[in-house]
């Protein structure tokens, strides 16, 4: 064998060992990535949830209302009321009528008697308004205080 020959073969197994140890650390990486699929809609991030919030207050934007219970249903780590109210009063959103209810009740037993009335106001409306889930929540009520 030549010297250039030889010189060949270890530069080609040498790079041929460099490749296969990238390989196994890359392979290794993706192999043992750990994946977390089990919530498909991520949570809205502090700013855009702000955003959010502000598409609601300012424009009555339904679509962002819907976006902003799903968040307060799923954390319900900010007081949704405010918004539910804004919705059912200023841009007369009949669904909004029920959000206000709940967010209310949410509250438990904290609540005064005029928050109570507040929210059985908004409870009426929404029924007449046709709301499913409050004509149930209404019946509801009706037989707990038999």
């Amino acid at each position: 064998m030549t010297k250039k020959t030889v010189t060949s073969f270890l530069t080609g197994f040498v790079s041929a060992i460099v490749i296969f140890f990238f390989a196994v650390i890359i392979g290794n990486e993706i192999i043992f990535c750990k994946y977390d699929d089990s919530d498909p809609e991520p949570e809205i991030e502090a700013t855009a949830l702000d955003t959010v919030k502000l598409l609601v207050v300012e424009s009555g934007d339904t679509a962002a209302f819907r976006k902003l219970l799903r968040e307060y249903q799923t954390r319900k780590d900010f007081n949704f009321y405010p918004y539910a109210r804004i919705m059912a009063d200023r841009y007369g959103y009949e669904p909004a009528c029920y959000y206000v209810y709940s967010s209310l009740m949410d509250g438990g037993d904290t609540l005064d008697a005029h928050q109570r009335g507040i929210a059985d106001e908004y409870l009426r409306r929404a029924v007449e308004n046709g709301d499913t889930a409050a004509m149930s929540e209404l019946q509801r009520k009706k037989k707990s205080n038999k």
